[in-house]
């Protein structure tokens, strides 16, 4: 399959969870932001059309991580709306790894400007439809997955010192980030084969996993939960953390 046309449904909802003061996670659908809300869209999409939505979960203190959620997903939209229509996919993603560690360096540089914010940071996980191909865009620990009839799969891969040593008091250290550290990076990952009719793609933040078994998940998708559904089990079973949750129905893909 080259090139597909696709219907996506979208539901998203983003919400502060019971114990945090503040909501530090956002998200994006196509160029437009949520903090504390919900939205539910849809999009046809043909080989000309391009759609990014995506799960940003802010670090730092003094509620800094608001801002570095809110700056680059805000300027992931514009980036991608304004993306040329003929790059390949190795051009593609040379053009995301770069815009990542030009927004890197510019909240490290804001935090240093801005002493209130220093060390403010943000995960990044994102679906972009382009060119008829959809890719997964990974930056943290925040997760894709995908569900279908054979069930839910992690797409994404937790960038966090738990995948190295197993050790339960590791799992919320990030190992990569936009914000913090000396280098930053993406995997970046063509996923097109991997969707089927009526597939649905997951993105979360780690408020939705922390509170919610993948069993637990799956079996919501499987009874057709929709992002707020998802959103309420994690306040149901304690919402820890701030909570955001997108699932994209994906259907009507016809080979072009």
């Amino acid at each position: 399959m080259t090139t597909s046309l696709y219907h996506v449904s979208v539901s998203a909802e983003s919400q502060p969870g019971l114990v945090r003061e503040h909501n530090e996670d956002m998200l994006l659908i196509d160029t437009d932001t949520y903090r504390d809300a919900g939205t539910c869209r849809n999009f046809d999409l043909d080989v000309a059309d391009t759609l990014i939505i995506a799960v940003a979960d802010g670090l730092g203190g003094h509620n800094a991580g608001e801002v570095a959620s809110a700056d680059a997903l805000r300027e992931l939209g514009a980036h991608v709306a304004a993306l040329p229509s003929v790059l390949s996919s190795d051009e593609l993603h040379q053009d995301l790894t770069t815009w990542v560690r030009t927004e890197h360096e510019y909240l490290i540089q804001q935090g240093i400007e801005n002493p209130e914010n220093i060390g403010m940071a943000t995960t990044l996980v994102a679906t972009l439809f382009y060119r008829g191909r959809v890719y997964l865009i990974n930056c943290g620990d925040s997760r894709l997955y995908l569900y279908n009839a054979g069930g839910l799969h992690q797409l994404s891969t937790d960038h966090s010192l738990f995948r190295i040593t197993q050790d339960p008091q590791d799992r919320h250290v990030i190992t990569n980030c936009i914000g913090a550290g000396d280098e930053t990076y993406i995997d970046f990952e063509d996923i097109t084969e991997r969707l089927t009719q009526g597939c649905r793609l997951l993105l979360c933040s780690d408020g939705l996993t922390d509170m919610l078994s993948d069993e637990d998940i799956a079996a919501a998708l499987c009874d057709s939960a929709e992002a707020k559904d998802l959103v309420q089990s994690a306040y149901e079973a304690g919402a820890r953390d701030n909570v955001s949750v997108i699932v994209a129905t994906i259907t009507d893909m016809a080979a072009k």
